[in-house]
Parts: structure tokens; sequence; C-alpha cells
């Protein structure tokens, strides 16, 4: 709020609260949305107690006669817009009379929002009007009392005949007040004094015992309103009006500085981009405005009937909170401001919405919160995106030092055994044997094909890691492809005199992507060979399951325990044994396998006993070509 516009709220504040009138407002339901500091003092004067805003001003503990009273008053207000009625009050130095002005208060588009009344003890005018009635009647005997009580009136009085509204006399007051001497208005009309002359001859054709605010004017033409309290009195056969004027231009002004007050707050009520609302103590929301409905995504109905009593709240760290943790909760039970808590609002459909809630108590009431809303859904949404993009570069900046370390390690070591051997060779070629040559060639091509085999599952890895692998599904023989597989390892299978039986039965065609399968199963079988012992056995098993395919490579090698199977597709946790004759490997191969049968939408699994052998285990989902 700018500086111009605070010093207008607290001008007006200064001007409500020492104004001599008691002034308060209400809404809709009868509950107290305003009162200055002479409203708070006749309540305790007649034995009462103060009321804080959004208190009921009609508690069922006030006397029936008065409910009624006030209650009839003011759904009257509601339905005319005005309304004035005079009413008394107990006080503790006794009965006081008050005249009470009810004016309703209107949006923008003309609906009734509340109602502003102001009240003034009339008590000395009212006992004015009683002896200047008990005079007349006896005027033969206290015309003199009559005068003098007359002219002590503090509003002006006129008296006119009710036949033709001439004026026969006038008290001091009015002479102050409009400008005019005694004489200058003895006889005349009563229109003399009116700005409204015709609804002024219109109001005493049908005479009322209180005319609705009119406008007068003085002797200098300044046009002023005012509420005239009218009697009837005749006194020698002859019909009087006795016509009590007060003068309002000040209770007008302030009235009317309120309504303005209020249309300016409501506007800036309903054209605030964050969410504002008013709450009770109990949470139930008494006002709001429309920024709110589009930020929680909920109708004006939702939220007066409470639909977000059955909403769940998040932290910050989307763990559901817990009722002491909420920001309204803090403000109520600790009556402190509580300012841009993150909320996060989880809906029956489970819709999210990210918000960040400041709530502060409302002065002059202990019962009122403000609450004000902020949209960060979209703030929310960036701040995942990066953290889950820091989480990657960390994968990725493991996944370099991973490779640094293979590169550094894996790869030295058969090139040391190439470059020795191709030394010994070159210096003693002329002198070695042929089967010895032979024998170190062979060395030599076992460390170059280590060599390749690291280098081959390095570059597949990294391309699967950049997406660069494409996923091309096709219909294949997989019979076919597996024979084609372990003609490739014979040597292999050769060498440790190991067994590979394999067993197809059903339909030998899939549909999937033959070059990942193919890697998939050489990687499991090569691992088989491996880890198994001489003259060991291994089956390689598919079976075709109503939904899916399951491809078994079983080993009766050296297995493993629990928390070696635990650390197999974890890259983090890269560290690859020995084959039971010192092969060598990346452990790269697995993760490979895992990655390629989940682009399948498959699963890959391993059932091993330490010292009994392994089961690997993986399933495609069976596709229509």
């Amino acid at each position: 709020m700018d500086k111009n516009k605070y010093s207008q709220l607290k001008l007006l504040e200064l001007i409500i609260n020492n104004s001599k009138g008691i002034i308060w407002a209400i809404d809709p339901d009868y509950r107290l949305l305003f009162a200055n500091k002479a409203f708070q003092s006749a309540l305790v004067a007649a034995g009462g107690k103060e009321m804080s805003v959004g208190q009921n001003v009609l508690p069922d503990e006030y006397p029936k006669e008065f409910l009624d009273f006030w209650k009839n008053s003011y759904d009257k207000c509601f339905n005319d817009g005005h309304l004035i009625v005079e009413s008394e009050l107990p006080w503790n130095d006794g009965i006081h009379y008050v005249e009470n002005s009810l004016s309703a208060i209107k949006s923008n588009n003309d609906e009734v929002i509340g109602l502003v009344v102001t009240s003034l003890d009339i008590t000395n005018r009212k006992i004015a009007e009683k002896e200047i009635l008990a005079a007349k009647l006896i005027a033969e005997e206290s015309e003199l009392k009559f005068k003098t009580l007359f002219n002590l009136s503090p509003d002006p009085i006129f008296i006119l005949n009710k036949t033709d509204s001439t004026i026969l006399d006038v008290n001091n007051r009015v002479e102050s007040i409009y400008g005019y001497n005694h004489n200058e208005l003895i006889g005349k009309p009563n229109t003399i004094v009116s700005a409204e002359p015709e609804e002024t001859v219109k109001v005493f054709q049908n005479p009322i015992n209180q005319i609705p605010i009119r406008y007068h004017k003085k002797k200098n033409n300044e046009v002023f309103p005012v509420e005239i309290n009218v009697s009837y009195i005749e006194v020698h056969n002859q019909q009087i009006v006795i016509a009590n004027i007060r003068d309002i231009t000040k209770r007008t002004h302030d009235e009317n500085f309120l309504k303005l007050y209020a249309e300016k707050w409501h506007t800036l009520f309903d054209i605030l981009p964050v969410g504002v609302s008013i709450r009770n103590k109990h949470g139930q929301i008494l006002e709001f405005n429309s920024a709110l409905g589009k930020i929680l995504q909920i109708s004006e109905e939702g939220l007066r009937n409470g639909a977000y009593r059955k909403w769940k709240y998040l932290n910050s760290d989307c763990v559901e909170m817990k009722p002491e943790e909420i920001p309204s909760y803090i403000a109520m039970s600790e009556q402190k401001i509580v300012q841009n808590v993150v909320v996060g609002v989880l809906k029956e459909d489970g819709g999210q919405i990210w918000t960040e809630v400041s709530v502060a108590p409302i002065p002059m009431s202990d019962e009122l919160f403000a609450f004000v809303t902020r949209d960060i859904t979209k703030r929310r949404q960036d701040e995942i995106l990066i953290n889950q993009q820091n989480i990657e570069l960390k994968k990725l900046d493991s996944d370099k030092n991973i490779f640094i370390s293979i590169l550094s390690h894996d790869l030295k070591n058969p090139f040391y055994s190439i470059l020795g051997f191709l030394e010994l060779l070159t210096n003693n070629i002329r002198t070695y044997e042929v089967d010895k040559i032979e024998k170190q060639l062979c060395i030599i091509n076992d460390s170059a094909q280590k060599v390749y085999n690291l280098l081959e599952d390095i570059l597949t890895w990294s391309l699967s890691q950049s997406g660069r692998i494409d996923y091309s599904p096709q219909s294949f023989n997989y019979s076919t492809l597996c024979n084609e597989i372990i003609e490739k390892f014979k040597l292999s299978l050769l060498n440790k005199n190991i067994t590979l039986n394999f067993y197809a039965g059903g339909n030998q065609m899939i549909v999937a992507d033959m070059n990942m399968i193919n890697t998939v199963i050489r990687n499991l079988i090569s691992n088989a060979i491996k880890y198994t012992n001489l003259d060991g056995k291994i089956d390689l098993i598919v079976e075709q399951m109503p939904k899916y395919f399951r491809f078994s490579i079983k080993d009766n090698g050296v297995g493993m325990n629990t928390e070696t199977i635990n650390k197999l597709f974890d890259i983090s946790q890269l560290n690859t044994t020995k084959g039971t004759l010192g092969e060598h490997g990346t452990g790269l191969g697995l993760i490979l396998c895992k990655q390629f049968i989940e682009r399948h939408g498959g699963e890959l699994s391993v059932d091993s006993q330490y010292g009994k052998g392994s089961t690997f285990s993986f399933t495609i989902p069976v596709i229509s070509s």
C-alpha cells in the first residue's frame, strides 16, 4: 500500500474512532465488521462486554425484545437500503435514548454486502421534546418554562401550523444554524429552509413521525443534510407540528467516507494477483477474492462449503504436514505472523498444486486471520527439474570416473602382456622354436581379444547411455539366433570341456530387437563359461508363456553370495571377479543386458547359490508382428 493510501486509511480510522457517535458495521450474517471506541464504551456502559470483529452482534444471551428489535431493523435496512429508528438503552446512569441511522453498503454490482450503523445519544433531545410537549399542554401556566427549554435545545426546532405548514415559531438554534433572524421566518412557509420544496410539501401532506434524510438550505444558500423528527399536538383546537431538526453533515461525511473506504478495499481485494482470504479460528473461509479460486482450482461454492478441508497438505519435502506444522495452526495458536511457508496441496482427484502461504492475525480480533496464497507450482516444477538434472550430472561425473578407472586399469594390463611378448618375439624370433613362438602368439591374441571385448563393452554402454542405440523390434527365429551364438563359443567351451545344452519349445518366432537380444544372450553365455569349472555344464532354456518368453542360462559353476548379487547391476559398485581360469571382464556387460531387457519391457533376474552355480533369466513380452 502506498503512503498516500495508508495516510487516508489512518485518517479515516482517527475520524471514526474519535467521533462522538456510536459507529459500527455488520455483514449480512450479523457479524461485526467494524466498531469505533464509542461502540465498545456503550456496550460496557450497558453492562455488557466489548465485541470483537467477526462476532455475532445478536448473541443469544441478549434479551429477546432487544434481539427482535435489532434483527427487524437490520433486515429492513438490508431490504430498503436506509432506515432511521430510535431505541432505548439501559446504561449504568439510567435509560438513554438513541437515534440509529442504518445505511446499506453495496458492492460495485449493487449487491448489499453489509450495513453501517451510526447511533447518537438523543436523550437530551427526547427529554426536551417531552418537556416541550408537556409545557405546551400547560402553556397557560408555564409558557416561560417552555420557551426556556425550547431555546435550550441543541437542535433547531420549528413550530408549524399543520394546516398550511407556515412557521409559527423557531428556537434560538434555528437562527444560529440557518442564519435567519426570528422575524424573517415567522409566518413564512416551511419551504423557505428547504432545498427540496416539492418534497417538503409532499411530506407534510402525508404526516409521519420520522422523515427520511432531507436537504435544507441556509440563508446563504448553503445546502446541508438533516434528519427530521416530527410531533403532532393540538393547542386551543389548532393542529401544531413540532419539527426537531438534526444537522447530520458530519455524520453523512463519515458514512460516505466509510462507504468509499469499503469500496476501495473491495476493489483492491479483487484485483490482487495473489489469493487473499479472511478465515476464522476454525479455518472457515469467510471472504476471498477471485484469484484464490483460480490458484486452488476450486469454485466459489467449493470455497464456501469447505471442500478444501478434504485435501492433504505437503511440506517442501513432499511429506504430509502434521496439524501443528500447518501455517494457519501456528499463526492461530501463537497469535503471530507466519510468512512464506511452502505448502503443497494434494487434492482428492490426485492433482497437486504448490503454494507459498502467509498468515497474519487481524487486529482488533483474536478470531479472524488474513491469508495470502501465492501460486508457485511452476517454480516448484523448475526446482524439481533442476534437482533431477543435478542428480543426472552427478551420475555422469561418477560414470566418467568409472570409465577413467576402467581405461587406466583394465586396458593397461592387457597391453603390458601384448607389448612384453611382442618384444620377446622381436628379439628372439630367430632363436625360438616354432612351438614357443606359437604359444606366445596365443597369449598376445588372447590379450588383444580381451582389449577388444573391453572396448566393445565400453562403446556399447556409452552409446546406450547417450540414447544412440536404436530400438528396432522385428520378427525373427530365436532358435536360429541362439545356435549362431553357441557356434561362436565352441572354442571356449572346448578349452574348458564344458557341455552347453539348448532347449527350445513352442513357437520359435519372437518380435524383439535382434541386436540387443544377441548382445544379452552372448554376454550371459560368456559369463556362464567364465565362472564354470572344467568339465562343467550350461543349459540355455527358452520357454513360451501366455504373455512372455523366458530365456534362462543356467550353470553349475562357482555361484555368488547375496552381497555380490546386490552389486551386479550397480555401476557405482563396478567390480569384476576373475573366471575359473583367470578370465577378466569389465562388469559392464550385465548392466548393458539389464538396460536392453528393460527397453523391451521385460525383466532380468538372477538366482544363485555360492558353490553351486547361477541362473540368469530374462523375459521378453509377447508382441504380435
